[in-house]
This record gives C-alpha cells, structure tokens and sequence, in this order.
C-alpha cells in the first residue's frame, strides 16, 4: 500500500465524508485500514451484504450503515431510499466519518462511472459544513475482487474463500503482492461544482478517473502453483447484442427518454463526460454502464411505464428490459 496525502489528514476535526472510487470489493477494508481520522469510518453497506452470515458480525462491529435492496419496485424500499439522506445527514450532525462511494456499486469497467448516482451530491448540499475526502485507489483493479476477470460482479464469499486458500497456502508472509495506491484529497465544500447533481458527479468522475483507463493488473496467487497470468473480459464489457424483435420507433422513444434523465446525449465521442456511446445502446446493457443505479433505475423504469401505460414489478437491470416494457403495451395494442 502507498498511502500519498494522507498525512493531512490528522488536521481534520468534526463531521467528514470519505468519498472514494469503488474498484474491487477488496478497497473498503484497504481504505478503513489506511485512512486514519479522528474518529473511525462508517461505511455505508449494501443491503445483500450487510445481511450476509458470515459478514453481518463484522458490520456490526464497525457500525455499517445499510443500505436498501432497490432491485423491486416496492413502496417500502422506496420511501427507505428516499429517507436515506436525510437519516445520513442526522449521523453526520452527530460528527461522525462516514465512508460513502458515489458511485454506489463495484466498478464494471476499466474507467469510474458515478452516472446519475444522488447521495453525495444531496448530503453535501444539505450539510456543507462537512468535510470532504476524496479518494482515489489504483492497483485492485484485476484482483479476484474485481469485475475485470468476467465483466460481471465476483462471489464475494468464494473470492474470500479462494484468498485465504492461496495465504495459507503462501504461509502469508511469502504471498506475492501487488502495488496498491491511494491518492487522498482533501477539497473544501467551496471548491465543489454544486451548482447540479450532474456536474459534481461530473466533476468526480474526472478526478478518479484524473489518471486514464486502469489496465487490469494480474499477480499470481502462489510463487510457484497456480496460473502465471490472468485472462480478463473487454474492459468489462457486456457482450454485444442486437435488438432484433423490438420496434425501432419504441427503442427511440425509450433511448430519448434515457437521455433526458441523465441529462446526456447520445455520441460517438466518448472523450465527454456529458455525452453516451451510442455504441453501448444495445439488447444486454446494463443501466449501470450508463450510469443508472438504485433509485435512478427506478425512476426510469416508473418514466417508461407512466408514458406507455404499462406496469411491471422487477425494476430493470438492462437496456432491453425497458425497451420491452413499452413494447408489451404495442403487442397488446396489437392484438
């Protein structure tokens, strides 16, 4: 680990917000063990895994906040998101540090996508007597933690159960390691982009991304048994996908729908933060590669139903999912 500005650190006193890049599920614990302040970091955790058996005792321990499961379309998870802010300014008055990712999920690809994500933007704007930390870590991205082997989120228990195979195998003090660094910035409330949640989370997806595409890093488990090297997915990306079956006229209406929400268009040019690939708009993309995740998804998802008048309890996880549900109201139309 190579901790770079931490040492300012120690001069933070009251109510602070660690606000880092979420690479593999291995950076929590590596932060909450590096960054030292004055009082310990709460990490906000996702309801899945706060509830998990063998990692409830530990969240518990720390004193994780949970987060809610956002992925059906409930009244009560719902009106939980909603409130989740709120209940999170309530424990930064008490002057508590809390550990927060914008970006609310593992990073899928190569680059830090924070999207149309609310919590950081809405907590700052609400208390900007905060104190703000940003974090930027470079080297997990590879690790067994990460999505770069497949694309798609890890087994965490299997990750953590392979690890402590390959430790003990490695008798721990001769397991090979890999370099891990931690840009640590402090930022003054004043200095942030507040204007629109769009631009501070433009504003943060440039300063992770501040070094360029991450290429994934491969170190071998055991100085001599086990793989030599590492084979990884495109950049975690999905597998293309055509959309044969679907309307064309319905896919538009749905992609300029999408636009509108996030507040950005439709390009080739990648290099933007305001723009999507129009590349990505395909059958089997995730909403989160566009920068869609919890509550937002939800939002879209009660947009497309309210403007083709069509109701579906699981809130959609793909691109697709949402161009079907305007197109069942065609079909039934149809028919």
């Amino acid at each position: 680990m190579r901790i770079e500005g931490g040492n300012d650190l120690c001069a933070l006193t009251g109510p602070t917000l660690v606000l880092p890049n979420h690479p593999a599920y291995i950076d929590p614990p590596l932060i909450s063990s590096h960054i030292r302040l004055h009082r310990p970091l709460r990490p906000l955790v996702f309801s899945k895994s706060y509830r998990s058996w063998f990692l409830r005792p530990i969240f518990a321990l720390i004193k994780a906040i949970e987060v809610p499961d956002l992925s059906l379309h409930s009244h009560d998870a719902r009106s939980q998101g909603r409130t989740l802010v709120d209940r999170i300014a309530a424990i930064i008055d008490e002057g508590e540090c809390l550990l927060i990712y914008p970006s609310g999920r593992v990073q899928r690809g190569n680059r830090e996508i924070v999207g149309a994500t609310r919590s950081a933007y809405e907590l700052i704007s609400k208390r900007p007597n905060v104190n703000v930390v940003l974090v930027r870590t470079r080297g997990v991205w590879g690790s067994s933690f990460s999505c770069a082997e497949t694309g798609t989120l890890p087994n965490l228990a299997s990750s953590c159960r392979s690890g402590f195979f390959w430790a003990c195998a490695s008798l721990f003090f001769f397991l090979p390691k890999r370099l891990v660094t931690v840009r640590v910035h402090i930022v003054s409330v004043g200095e942030l982009p507040l204007e629109s949640r769009s631009t501070f989370n433009e504003f943060l997806e440039n300063w992770y991304n501040a070094d360029g595409e991450e290429e994934p890093v491969y170190v071998r488990y055991h100085s001599w048994f086990g793989p030599k090297q590492g084979t990884f997915s495109d950049s975690g990306a999905l597998l293309a996908s055509t959309s044969i079956g679907y309307d064309a006229a319905i896919v538009h209406q749905v992609n300029r729908i999408i636009e509108n929400h996030l507040n950005r268009f439709l390009s080739q040019d990648v290099s933007s933060a305001r723009t999507l690939n129009a590349d990505l708009l395909r059958e089997d993309t995730m909403l989160e590669s566009l920068g869609l995740y919890s509550l937002d998804r939800m939002d879209l998802s009660l947009l497309v139903e309210q403007h083709f008048g069509h109701r579906n309890k699981q809130v959609p996880e793909r691109l697709g999912e949402l161009w079907a549900l305007a197109w069942a109201v065609k079909k039934l139309v149809l028919t």
